[in-house]
């Protein structure tokens, strides 16, 4: 129970931390820029390889100008196997939750008890969450390789990430259990009313 409660409150807490992240992002864009930042990320003129042939020579060279270049990609490049590899981290999900149902019903679990791992392969399974997720990689990494400063004035001035952010939180807060039990319930009741049939459940549901 303690557990649970535990991840309970840690996503309520990513919610609020990502809340405040969109109101950052929406701050005006007017706001002075501190003349310490770092220009990030360098303009394309900067790189100085118009005169170069081949797209291999060309990143090879920025990546040599600008090494994060690298570490960039690297982010994009798992953020794509990531949404290929979703399915799978659901199919993972759904197959530790029902042994874990059975566990329940054979009295080898707890009756409130939740499996954590299914719970956290069911969230990686999201697709929606895949942007959250890498982009706060993506943050943590220009934090590290420049400086906070740099990868704070990043996201408030260089890129505006509120509804990607608003995206993530909402299917966050709707994957709860206490919101889809709120939600199976309403669509019970009224399923209810028009008879209690499949047909009237998956119209209710529609």
């Amino acid at each position: 129970m303690v557990m649970k409660n535990v991840w309970q409150w840690t996503i309520f807490i990513l919610c609020v931390l990502a809340l405040l992240a969109c109101c950052k992002v929406d701050a005006p864009a007017a706001t002075p820029v501190s003349t310490d930042v770092a220009v990030f990320p360098p303009s394309l003129e900067s790189y100085d390889d118009s005169q170069m042939e081949g797209i291999l020579a060309i990143l090879v060279h920025r990546v040599r100008q600008e090494p994060f270049n690298l570490v960039a990609t690297l982010i994009l490049f798992l953020a794509i196997i990531h949404t290929f590899l979703t399915g799978k981290f659901m199919a993972i999900s759904h197959r530790w939750e029902h042994q874990h149902k059975t566990k329940i019903k054979i009295g080898e679990a707890d009756r409130d008890s939740v499996h954590h791992g299914a719970e956290l392969f069911h969230f990686l399974g999201e697709v929606e969450v895949v942007f959250g997720i890498w982009a706060g990689a993506l943050l943590l990494a220009i934090g590290l390789f420049h400086d906070w400063s740099t990868a704070v004035n990043y996201i408030s001035h260089k890129v505006n990430f509120t509804e990607a952010l608003f995206v993530v939180v909402i299917m966050i807060l709707a994957a709860t259990r206490p919101i889809l039990r709120l939600a199976d319930d309403i669509i019970g009741r009224i399923a209810g009313l028009l008879g209690g049939t499949l047909t009237a459940r998956w119209l209710t549901t529609l």
